[in-house]
């Protein structure tokens, strides 16, 4: 990928930004009771607000781990769509149909009809749906649900999905099956704006609760930036040679020679500026975007 990271934050500030938006599922749900149904198995705050609305948010496990990372986008009071990771495609719907119980909701798969793009500009007649993005640090994109039969009309800026990969670590931002697994506590990952600590009772709310009140979780996630390319080591050491993280995530920049990454590290060396070693390479501790805007939003 021939990248720069000048060129990266160019790209994504540009007004024509367009960009399929991979990997991911569609559902619909409807029905009188999506909202209630919705906001009762998840993270976040799901309210029926009759308008158009985009929130991100998080299924757990009882211990507070994540199942399912979702955005949810609706402009109707009983209608939503539902954006996941396409990997997860049975295991979501299963999830959902299994605490569907009595509530009187319908759920269809709309991945053979629609495609999910994200950007900035599109012509209104090659999209069905449009909401602004869910996703923090994203406020300027909007994610349009484009026709399949329409796809080939639109003119896609960004062809490839690395660059918006990229553009998410050179941020912070975690992403599915790198920094967001089953073994992610959400709080580890910065990820504030995907929870709600004031809606009622959700599995895995009592993990999270606790957590967030204490202040104390072991590992976090970190923006390292690192002299020159990664070879296979994703180990991480610091001043005392003593092993403190891995890395999860990376991107090369050829041009200024140097790879940035994610990585979870223990949190008291998670700091700017912090000094630590990989693959006998100097990394340092760089800002991270993502998580000084999530950790703005439990300041308010």
């Amino acid at each position: 990928m021939d990248l720069s990271i000048k060129k990266l934050i160019n790209d994504f500030s540009r007004d024509e930004l367009m960009f399929e938006y991979h990997n991911k599922g569609l559902l619909r749900l409807t029905g009188k009771d999506s909202f209630k149904f919705l906001n009762g198995i998840s993270s976040n705050e799901v309210k029926n607000l009759k308008g158009e609305q985009s929130i991100s948010s998080l299924i757990l496990t009882n211990k507070g781990r994540i199942l399912f990372h979702i955005e949810i986008y609706s402009d109707s009071p009983d209608l939503m769509f539902v954006v996941y990771d396409l990997v997860q495609k049975e295991d979501i719907i299963g999830h959902l149909k299994k605490y569907r119980m009595s509530y009187k909701i319908e759920i269809d798969d709309l991945d053979e009809s629609l495609t999910i793009f994200k950007g900035r500009n599109l012509s209104k007649e090659l999209f069905f749906k449009k909401f602004k993005s869910s996703q923090i640090l994203e406020e300027k994109l909007s994610v349009f649900l484009v026709p399949n039969n329409k796809i080939n009309s639109i003119k896609i800026t960004l062809t490839n999905q690395n660059y918006y990969s990229a553009w998410k670590i050179l941020n912070g931002v975690p992403s599915s099956s790198k920094e967001i697994t089953s073994k992610t506590i959400p709080i580890e990952a910065n990820m504030w704006s995907s929870i709600s600590f004031t809606k009622g009772c959700y599995i895995g709310q009592e993990t999270i609760a606790r957590i967030h009140y204490r202040g104390k979780i072991k590992r976090s996630l970190s923006c390292l930036n690192i002299d020159g390319k990664l070879g296979n080591e994703v180990d991480i050491f610091n001043s005392e040679n003593k092993k403190i993280g891995i890395i999860t995530n990376s991107v090369y920049f050829a041009s200024e020679n140097n790879t940035l990454a994610l990585a979870y590290i223990d949190d008291d060396q998670n700091h700017e500026n912090n000094s630590l070693t990989v693959s006998n390479k100097v990394c340092t501790v760089v800002k991270n975007n993502y998580k000084i805007a999530n950790e703005k939003l439990i300041k308010v």
